[in-house]
């Protein structure tokens, strides 16, 4: 008796789930999922505060565990303190979702493909507008997206506080034999008050938490007077998990790449160096590179550890052609100059290095102390 009692509750149970899961669908069918606009905007608004719009049809591609939804014309606004008024607009936008993940609660997207987009970034005053916190400032408030593809678009990014405002156009590239289509770019604008440009491409997928796919990478690129070229690879953008490119660097002296690095290197004459960057962990190395400081000729390795309280230098250096007065630019040295002529100023700002005084071997000028806590050496 109470098997057969269990057994009809079991099948009505059943029999009202299939009802309801064919009602459901015969709902969608019928008015398709642009109902679902109006309840993704109004939840999005609540929970950041800032707009969110969908101008055009929602379509759904169904695949297991990862369906696509389809939306035409998106935007999403900023938050008020930034200075672009859109964070995101694109004509299309198709997104893969993890269903797995969001049975726990998390959202991530597995894959985000945006067409024709308008990106701007922008970090002030601790605050982010990537974060989707109502103060934009929790670091756990944002939507992890693994992989990245889009089309013809403009990529933007300011950080007013350390003088960085960049621009970047990217257009999608043909495809050519059995190669996969991937994406050229241009950039312009400052990185920390450093003119900087840059030109290059790159794979078609952008790899943002890929620990696994290298992303291949080709950029030429100028940063106040110091110029770089660099080809080869790099795993999971946002982290640069692991590096692995051909490099090749020039400029008036190494010195002058601390507004860039944040490391003191010495005051050095015009440079020309090529090498391989590798990054494995916390360790950069700039593998049997060849370059010319001056006169003078290096070639070795040189390291940086970063996973101190600050930075470890260790290089091994060897020179067949030394010139001691290159040696005399790093102490401040430089070949003298009439008696009344004013030292003159570098494209960083600082004093340019002064000759000798009569009778003596170093120059008369200060050492730059303040940047001596920046890093710590070994150098052989």
């Amino acid at each position: 008796m109470l098997n057969s009692s269990l057994r009809r509750w079991l099948l009505w149970i059943s029999a009202s789930l299939l009802g309801l899961c064919l009602l459901v669908v015969l709902f969608i069918a019928v008015a398709g999922w642009n109902w679902l606009r109006g309840p993704i905007e109004r939840s999005v608004l609540e929970k950041t505060g800032r707009v969110l719009q969908i101008g055009g049809d929602i379509t759904v591609s169904y695949a297991w565990p990862q369906p696509v939804i389809h939306v035409g014309m998106v935007t999403f606004a900023n938050p008020h303190w930034t200075v672009e008024p859109q964070m995101i607009s694109a004509q299309a936008v198709d997104v893969a979702i993890d269903l797995p993940q969001l049975l726990w609660r998390r959202i991530v997207f597995s894959q985000v493909h945006l067409r024709r987009p308008q990106v701007f970034l922008e970090q002030r005053d601790g605050r982010k507008n990537w974060l989707l916190d109502l103060e934009q400032t929790d670091e756990d408030a944002r939507i992890r997206i693994d992989r990245l593809t889009l089309d013809d678009g403009r990529l933007g990014y300011d950080d007013a506080p350390q003088g960085t405002s960049i621009r970047a156009n990217l257009s999608s590239t043909s495809i050519l034999t059995s190669q996969e289509a991937g994406v050229r770019f241009t950039a312009q604008g400052r990185f920390k008050n450093q003119p900087l440009k840059a030109r290059g491409s790159g794979g078609s997928v952008l790899g943002l938490r890929d620990e696994q796919m290298p992303y291949p990478l080709q950029v030429d690129l100028s940063i106040g007077a110091s110029t770089v070229k660099a080809s080869g690879t790099i795993t999971s953008l946002l982290k640069f998990s692991a590096v692995d490119m051909d490099l090749a660097l020039h400029g008036e002296s190494l010195a002058q790449l601390y507004a860039v690095l944040g490391i003191a290197l010495p005051e050095t004459r015009a440079y020309k160096t090529a090498g391989q960057l590798i990054r494995s962990g916390n360790h950069w190395r700039y593998e049997r590179f060849t370059g010319r400081f001056g006169a003078s000729d290096l070639t070795g390795m040189f390291g940086v550890d970063t996973s101190g309280k600050r930075p470890l230098i260790q290089a091994d250096l060897q020179s067949q052609s030394l010139d001691l007065a290159d040696l005399g630019v790093m102490i401040g040295a430089r070949p003298a100059a009439p008696a009344d002529a004013k030292a003159p100023v570098t494209p960083a700002g600082q004093r340019a290095p002064v000759a000798s005084p009569a009778g003596r071997v170093l120059p008369n000028m200060k050492f730059n102390t303040d940047r001596w806590n920046s890093v710590d050496a070994q150098v052989l």
